[in-house]
């Protein structure tokens, strides 16, 4: 690992956030238990903020416990790390998960042997006071007990939508006589690389413009720009903004669900088509979270990755286009 992380818990084996950087690095190599030893020594820092709901212990993975778990980063995160909540019930006698307000329709779905609330970050949620909770564990301290090898991935969709919204949206689709295919064209914040994970609406003309299929933007704010892009290129993206960017997330994964294939840069979107099991592509730019770091993605195998490496956008949507990465669409 770097030499400077090295340096910095030389001086302070203490310091939180060395143990994250030392975290991602080793994750990033497919180092697993090291990674997770390192990740669960971040717990509490400034983008991991740890959750304590009374008397309880954090978990460490025992079986037969009554155990609450919470999501401490974000959305795309916890969708993410949801992937090991099957886990956890599976070994625990109760399993309660306090998520994002937007999830707990289709976390609640997903793992209905598992109480859910969407009340994170509620400092006095109601159902707290029945609970009988003698362990917690954040979402992301998940995998230190259930994905310690490459075969302990199982890459299996978890997640399942509303069958009513699928099937609205099948119906909508099926009537295009066409692929239809969601993208997506940004993502993050200014620490996780929002400006790398920005692609141009000029970058999509070469995938735009191939015949048999409609697009549909999967992007969670609006670009002023689309309509006028589409109508001086004469391509169209089609766009369902109060889906996409409704308070529950159960619209947007119903809309989802009926795609025949997600394409785009890495975001919240992503996570919840992979987990879906819908054919997904995911752009991956140069600098990148260590998830990304290998040339598949163990989590899910309905994600394909493309890394932008040493090319600017612009070549990587003609490379696809051209058929030099085989076939995306």
């Amino acid at each position: 690992f770097p030499v400077t992380i090295k340096l910095a818990l030389d001086c302070d084996p203490n310091e939180i956030n060395s143990h994250r950087n030392l975290a991602h690095s080793y994750l990033a190599k497919g180092e697993w238990i090291k990674g997770w030893e390192a990740y669960g020594k971040s717990l509490n820092s400034k983008f991991r903020k740890e959750w304590v709901y009374g008397e309880e212990q954090r978990w460490n993975g025992l079986p037969d416990k009554r155990v609450v778990i919470y999501g401490e980063q974000g959305l795309g995160d916890e969708i993410f790390f949801a992937s090991c909540v099957p886990d956890a019930i599976k070994v625990s006698q109760k399993v309660w998960i306090d998520c994002d307000p937007k999830l707990a329709g289709l976390f609640q779905r997903s793992f209905p042997e598992a109480e859910v609330h969407g009340t994170r970050l509620d400092p006095n949620p109601q159902w707290l006071a029945g609970a009988s909770i003698n362990a917690r564990c954040a979402i992301g301290g998940l995998p230190e007990f259930f994905r310690r090898t490459d075969k302990e991935f199982p890459g299996t969709p978890f997640l399942k939508a509303c069958p009513e919204r699928k099937l609205m949206w099948q119906s909508l689709f099926k009537s295009y006589g066409t692929k239809v295919v969601g993208i997506t064209t940004h993502g993050g914040l200014k620490h996780t690389n929002r400006k790398g994970r920005k692609l141009e609406l000029d970058h999509w003309l070469p995938i735009l413009k191939k015949p048999g299929f409609t697009f549909v933007s999967l992007d969670y704010k609006e670009n002023p720009e689309l309509q006028l892009f589409c109508e001086m290129n004469d391509v169209e993206i089609k766009t369902f903004n109060t889906v996409t960017m409704s308070k529950d997330y159960d619209d947007t994964a119903g809309l989802i669900s009926a795609l025949d294939l997600v394409l785009g840069v890495n975001t919240t979107a992503l996570h919840c088509s992979s987990g879906l099991g819908v054919r997904t592509i995911c752009l991956v730019p140069k600098l990148h979270q260590w998830r990304y770091a290998r040339p598949y993605m163990p989590w899910y195998k309905d994600m394909r990755l493309i890394h932008q490496d040493d090319r600017d956008w612009g070549q990587v949507f003609k490379d696809i286009s051209d058929g030099k990465h085989g076939k995306v669409l």
